[in-house]
Order: structure tokens, then sequence, then C-alpha cells
């Protein structure tokens, strides 16, 4: 666990990252907030997805200059790269290579490994509370009377 739990992961930055563009584009700073989403794509490649997603939504909700400003950085990394490698779509191509190598040094563990590995990543107290806290958000959506449910339960 102390391995696990040390090591330089990005996850803790994504993490923040995530909450902070949310934060400003909560308080209508969407400049700050589609720069942030811009950034977070070139720490961690999944956020890809989410990233055009909100990029939809600018153009959709007519915010054409953040839309526009949030594409400046990922665009300045291709330049970049350009010159440094002469590969104009360098992070696509290393992001498909990378991939193509991993795929034969990983065994696939399926999708029950997350659920085995959850309590070590996240800890058994932060897991147990989570579950226990959506339990009681199923109960009062359904609004089923607690007292009567142990009582059936306890005989």
């Amino acid at each position: 666990w102390i391995l696990l739990s040390s090591r330089n992961y990005a996850e803790l930055i994504s993490a923040f990252l995530i909450v902070l563009s949310i934060y400003f584009h909560y308080k209508e700073k969407y400049y700050w907030s589609a720069l942030i989403a811009s950034y977070l794509c070139l720490i961690r490649q999944e956020f890809y997805l989410l990233y055009g997603l909100y990029g939809i939504y600018l153009l959709f909700d007519k915010k054409f200059l953040p839309a526009v400003v949030s594409i400046l950085p990922q665009i300045f990394v291709s330049l970049w790269a350009y010159v440094a490698n002469g590969d104009i779509l360098y992070i696509y191509n290393s992001i498909f290579n990378f991939s193509e190598k991993a795929d034969d040094a990983y065994p696939r563990q399926g999708f029950g490994h997350y659920f085995k590995m959850s309590s070590v990543i996240f800890g058994s107290v932060n897991l147990t509370l989570f579950f226990a806290y959506i339990s009681l958000r199923l109960i009062r959506f359904k609004k089923i009377n607690i007292t009567k449910v142990s009582h059936i339960l306890i005989g």
C-alpha cells in the first residue's frame, strides 16, 4: 500500500484541475475554465473526450472566444512538437505508439479488477462511506421508511 500510495501519479493534479475548471465555469470565467481544461488534456489524455464535449457546449452556448482560446494550448504544443520532432501529429502518434507497446506488456485483469483494487486505491473508510452515502440517498429517493425495514429484517 505504501508503494502504491507514494508514487507520483497525475491523478492528484488532474483532480485539482478538474475542480478548478468547474469552479471557474460556475464563476462564469469561461476563459480560465477552458484553458485549464485544455491543460488537463495534456496531463491525462483520457480527458480529451470531456474536453471535446466542453468545447461543443461552449459553441452551442455561443461562447466562441473561450472555445477558440481552449484550442490554443493544443495548437502551441503541436507546433512545438513539430519543431522538436518534425511531426505535427506528435501527440496523437505518441499516444497510439505507447498504446501498441503497452497492450502486450500488461495482461488484462478484467473489469472485476477495479473493484478488487478500489479499497487499496481509495481506502476502506472512503469506500465504506461512499457506499453508505449512495445507499442512504437511494433509500431517501424511494422514501422507504427505515424503521419498517429494520423491523422486517430484525424480526
